[in-house]
C-alpha cells in the first residue's frame, strides 16, 4: 500500500476512495432490492418454489439460475424471511471484497500493482454494479474458480474449481462463455508453448503430458455433470435461464451489425475503442503466458454483444450482462498501464470519462439516458427538453381530485410515481405503495420472456393467464380492502403486469359496478409501450371532473405535441380515443426522428470527438500527477 503512506497527495488519494466507495455503496444499496422486480417476476416467488418443489414448474417467473433461489431459500429458513435482503445486501459487498482481494492478488504475482489505480479502477468499473445481485455472485464464483484453478495447489484443483465455476454458471448464463475461455486457455498454457528460435520461425511446441489437461479436464466435467443434474431434476430449466429468452436477442448478425452501424450510438463507438485498443495491445505483446487470460476474457464481451445484444441497438459493453467480465478488464487495463501510459489513458478516457461504456440515468427522467454524465452535459437542453414533454405528455395526473378515501398504487422505486413527481391534489398520507416486488406481491410476468416460455412449454401464450393464478395472502388482504371501500382511488400501471393488476383482474364485476375508470397517458415507455395508466374513482363525479379537463388541455396543446413527433402524439391521441373524448386528429408534420429516444438523443456527433480528443491531455496529465 506504498502509495498510500505518507504526503498530501496520497491522503488526498485515500480520500477520494473511501469518499467514491461510501457514495458508490449509499448510491447502489437501496437498489439491490431492484434485482428481484425484473427479469421474470418474483424473486420470493422462486424461492418459495422450491419449498414446494416445483420450480420451474410452469410458472410464468424465475428466469435465472437456481443458485441464487436456493441461498434465499437456505437464508429465509436459517434466519427468517425478513432478513433476507439485509444478508443479500452484505453477500454483495462481501463478494466484492473477495473478487478485490483475489484480481489484486493475481496482479501482484506478475509484478503489475499500483493500488490507486486499481482500487479506482475497480470502485467505477467492477463495484458500481454491486445492486445487480445475481450477477455480482456469479461474478465472484467465477473469479474464485480461475483464482484456484491458475493458482491454485498443482494438484487435485480441478474438482473445486469446477464447482465454483459451475455455481457461477447456474447463478447468472453470462458467466458461460467466460468459464470456457478461462479452461481453454489454462489447457493451451499448460500443453503448448510457442518456441522462438534465433534465424528460425517461431514453432508451437506440446510440452505438457497428460497431466496438462487433467486439472481443466475435471473443471469442465464438473460444470457439464451439474448441468446434467440440475437438468434431470428440472427438465424445464433451460428454457426458463437460456431458450426462453431467444425473442430478445437478434436472429439476424447482419440485420443487427446494419442496424449497429446505422445507429452511431456514442457508447457503442466507445465500446468498440475499447475492444480496438485491447486488440493492439495483444498484437504487440503487452499480454504474456501469465497474463493473457485477462484480455482474453474480453472477447467474451464481443461475443455477447454480436451474438446476444444487437437486438438492443447496441453491444450492451457497459451493463451488467458483462460484469463477469468486468474485473479481468480491470486487470487488463492494469497490464496495460504498465507497458504504455499514453494507450492506458486513452483507454481510461473513453472507458470512463468521455464518451465512456457505462451508462447514467438523468435523475428524475427514465427517458433520458446517457453515456456519461460528460455526455449529459453536451445535451443537457435536449435532455431537459424530454423531461419536460413527458411532464407535457402525463400532465392529465394533476387533474386527479382530491381523495376522501385512500390511494392504491404499485411500484419499487415511489420517485416514480405521478404523485412524487407532480403536483397532484392527493395527500401523501392517503397513499399506499404495494412494494412492487416484496415479499408476498410477485410483481409481474414478463411480456418479453415469458409469452415465448409459456409456447415453448406448451402452457398457452395468452398473456392474460398470469393473472387467474391464485392470489397470495398479501395480495387477499389489498383485495378484502377494496371490497370493503376502504379505497377511494386505485392506480393500475403501467406495467400492467403488477400485483394491483393481478388483484383486480379477479374482480371485475365488483370494480365496474362501484368504480369508474380514466385512462391517463404515461410516458414511461417513451410511447414505444403501453403508454396509459388506468386510474380507477370510487366517485363518479371525479371521472367527470378529470375527464372535462383533459379535453381541454390536450385539445389546446394538440399542435405542440404533433410538432414534437409521433410517440408523444400517438400516446395522447391513443388515451382520449379510450376516454371517448374529442381530439383533434388531422395530419400535421412531424419530425421524422424522435429525439427524445435513447439511440437519437446519443448519437455521436463531431463536438463528442474533439471534447475526447481534448480532454486526452488533461486526463493523462491527472493520471501521471497520481503516478508521481
Amino acid at each position: 500500500m506504498r502509495v498510500f503512506l505518507g504526503g498530501r497527495r496520497q491522503i488526498l488519494a485515500l480520500g477520494l476512495l473511501v469518499s467514491m466507495a461510501l457514495s458508490l455503496t449509499w448510491y447502489f444499496m437501496p437498489r439491490i432490492i431492484s434485482d428481484y422486480t425484473v427479469g421474470g417476476g418474483g424473486y420470493w416467488v422462486c424461492v418459495d418454489y422450491i419449498g414446494e418443489g416445483t420450480l420451474y414448474g410452469g410458472q410464468p417467473y424465475c428466469a435465472q439460475g437456481p443458485v441464487i433461489y436456493y441461498i434465499g431459500y437456505a437464508v429465509s429458513n436459517l434466519l427468517g424471511s425478513g432478513h433476507l435482503l439485509y444478508f443479500l445486501s452484505l453477500m454483495t459487498v462481501a463478494a466484492n471484497v473477495v473478487i478485490y482481494v483475489l484480481v489484486r492478488d493475481m496482479l501482484s504475482r506478475r509484478g503489475v500493482s499500483h493500488d490507486f489505480l486499481y482500487t479506482l479502477l475497480y470502485l467505477l468499473m467492477v463495484y458500481r454494479f454491486m445492486s445487480f445481485v445475481t450477477s455480482t455472485l456469479a461474478t465472484c464464483f467465477y473469479i474464485c474458480g480461475v483464482y484456484l484453478l491458475y493458482h491454485g495447489r498443482r494438484r487435485f484443483r480441478g474438482l473445486p474449481s469446477g464447482f465454483l465455476f459451475s455455481l457461477a454458471v447456474f447463478t447468472k448464463m453470462t458467466t458461460l462463455l467466460p468459464v470456457l475461455i478461462a479452461i481453454a486457455l489454462f489447457m493451451a498454457l499448460e500443453g503448448f508453448e510457442f518456441v522462438r528460435r534465433p534465424g528460425l520461425e517461431s514453432k508451437l511446441v506440446f510440452r505438457g503430458g497428460p497431466g496438462a489437461f487433467l486439472e481443466p479436464g475435471i473443471s469442465l466435467s464438473t460444470v457439464v455433470f451439474s448441468y446434467l443434474m440440475l437438468s434431470g431434476v428440472y427438465p424445464n430449466m433451460f428454457d426458463y435461464v437460456v431458450s426462453g429468452h431467444q425473442m430478445l436477442v437478434s436472429s439476424d448478425l447482419m440485420w443487427g451489425l446494419g442496424k449497429l452501424i446505422s445507429l452511431r450510438m456514442i457508447d457503442v463507438v466507445a465500446g468498440v475503442t475499447v475492444v480496438l485498443l485491447l486488440s493492439y495491445c495483444l498484437l504487440k505483446g503487452f499480454f504474456g503466458r501469465d497474463t493473457i487470460v485477462y484480455v482474453m476474457t474480453q472477447f467474451s464481451l464481443v461475443a455477447y454483444g454480436l451474438l446476444f445484444i444487437l437486438h438492443y441497438g447496441g453491444l450492451r459493453i457497459g451493463s451488467h450482462y458483462m460484469l463477469p467480465a468486468y474485473p479481468f478488464l480491470v486487470a487488463s487495463y492494469m497490464v496495460v498501464w504498465k507497458r504504455s501510459r499514453r494507450i492506458f489513458s486513452l483507454l481510461f478516457l473513453v472507458t470512463l470519462v468521455y464518451p465512456s461504456i457505462y451508462s447514467v440515468e438523468l435523475p428524475g427522467s427514465p427517458i433520458a439516458v446517457s453515456s456519461s454524465p460528460f455526455v449529459t452535459l453536451t445535451r443537457w437542453d435536449t435532455y431537459m427538453g424530454c423531461k419536460e414533454l413527458r411532464e407535457d405528455v402525463e400532465y392529465a395526473f394533476r387533474f386527479v381530485p382530491p381523495q376522501d378515501g385512500l390511494v392504491l398504487t404499485e411500484t419499487a422505486d415511489p420517485e416514480l410515481l405521478p404523485f412524487e413527481r407532480y403536483d397532484v391534489s392527493v395527500d401523501p398520507g392517503q397513499v399506499v405503495i404495494i412494494p412492487s416486488g416484496s415479499r408476498g406481491f410477485p410483481s409481474y410476468e414478463d411480456p418479453l420472456w415469458t409469452p415465448n416460455l409459456r409456447e415453448r412449454l406448451n402452457l398457452t401464450v395468452d398473456y392474460a393467464r398470469a393473472y387467474e393464478e391464485p392470489l397470495t395472502p398479501e395480495e387477499k388482504v389489498i383485495k378484502n380492502d377494496i371490497l370493503s371501500g376502504k379505497y377511494s382511488m386505485i392506480v393500475v400501471g403501467p406495467p400492467t403486469w403488477t400485483s394491483v393488476a393481478r388483484i383486480t383482474f379477479q374482480i371485475p364485476e365488483y370494480l365496474s359496478e362501484n368504480f369508474c375508470v380514466v385512462f391517463a397517458p404515461d410516458f414511461y415507455y417513451i410511447g414505444e409501450g403501453r403508454h396509459h395508466t388506468s386510474l380507477l374513482f370510487r366517485d363518479s363525479r371525479d371521472c367527470a371532473l378529470m375527464l372535462s379537463n383533459m379535453t381541454e388541455y390536450y385539445n389546446i396543446r394538440h399542435d405542440y405535441f404533433c410538432s414534437k413527433g409521433k410517440n408523444p402524439y400517438l400516446s395522447v391521441a391513443d388515451v382520449m380515443r379510450m376516454n371517448n373524448l374529442p381530439f383533434q386528429m388531422r395530419s400535421c408534420d412531424m419530425p421524422e426522428e424522435f429525439e427524445c429516444l435513447p439511440h437519437v438523443m446519443n448519437r455521436i456527433r463531431l463536438l463528442d470527438v474533439l471534447l475526447t480528443v481534448a480532454l486526452y491531455f488533461p486526463v493523462s496529465r491527472a493520471l501521471a500527477w497520481l503516478d508521481d
